[in-house]
């Protein structure tokens, strides 16, 4: 039983996760994307990299006075992906 929970937990993380990381690379795209139509300056892959990094690791960090575990595992999660 504790097995099927964790890896129910294991999922919902994981999913909790990806949708963070597409929501701040969609934000971050087309951001970049007005920035440089609009004002000719652009970014380089890596400072956009470094810019979702951030953000990633704000939120997450954001969730530990709620849930300090899911938090712990989730940056656990971003740091092996990274």
């Amino acid at each position: 039983m504790g097995d099927q929970r964790s890896s129910s937990n294991n999922l919902q993380n994981g999913a909790i996760l990806t949708r963070l990381a597409w929501q701040a690379t969609l934000y971050w795209l087309w951001t970049e994307r007005n920035t440089r139509l609009h004002t000719q300056m652009f970014r380089s892959v890596d400072q956009i990299f470094k810019l979702l990094d951030r953000q990633l690791k704000n939120k997450l960090q954001s969730f530990r006075d709620t849930n300090p575990t899911r938090s712990s595992i989730m940056m656990q999660s971003w740091f092996r992906f990274g």
